[in-house]
């Protein structure tokens, strides 16, 4: 009585598998916003040019892209591509924090047992923090290929496609 929609318009809330799509990409905006409140509040306290410290911001950085690519992605394709894009990219994001934390406890374990030796092989610290970042970048690279590789193989022969 009240409503003056004609039978033709439908709203998109009314199609209950909009909802269901929408369950799979709002956690990622929840995540937005915690991570980037970890960013901030990481730069604003820490000297993100010490090499352990960049490492770590870089730990941050990357889940934040991939959120990122998330959000963007949903819109584009369809949402069976997007649960695949989106546990491939979470996939990498994991592989990615486990190497930081690698990496960080490496340096770790440098600075307080050889930290002189260190310091007197690179004087420069800047140059460590971009090597421990490459180190890193490149660390994570090295370990995702074999399985990342291994997942689009089994994905090529898989009867969903």
């Amino acid at each position: 009585m009240f409503n003056n929609s004609t039978s033709s318009e439908i709203d998109i809330t009314d199609n209950p598998i909009w909802v269901v799509q929408l369950l799979c990409v709002l956690p990622e905006y929840f995540n937005l916003f915690f991570l980037i409140c970890g960013l901030y509040g990481m730069y604003q306290g820490i000297e993100i040019g010490h090499p352990v410290y960049a490492v770590l911001f870089l730990n941050l950085i990357v889940p934040t892209i991939s959120t990122l690519l998330d959000i963007a992605a949903f819109f584009f394709i369809s949402t069976f591509n997007y649960v695949l894009f989106s546990n491939l990219v979470n996939g990498f994001t994991v592989f990615f924090h486990c190497t930081s934390w690698c990496v960080t406890s490496m340096l770790r374990f440098i600075y307080i047992i050889c930290g002189d030796w260190f310091n007197n092989l690179i004087p420069n610290q800047k140059l460590q923090s971009a090597l421990a970042v490459i180190l890193t970048c490149l660390l994570a690279a090295r370990l995702t290929i074999p399985t990342f590789s291994v997942v689009v193989s089994y994905g090529k022969q898989s009867v969903f496609n």
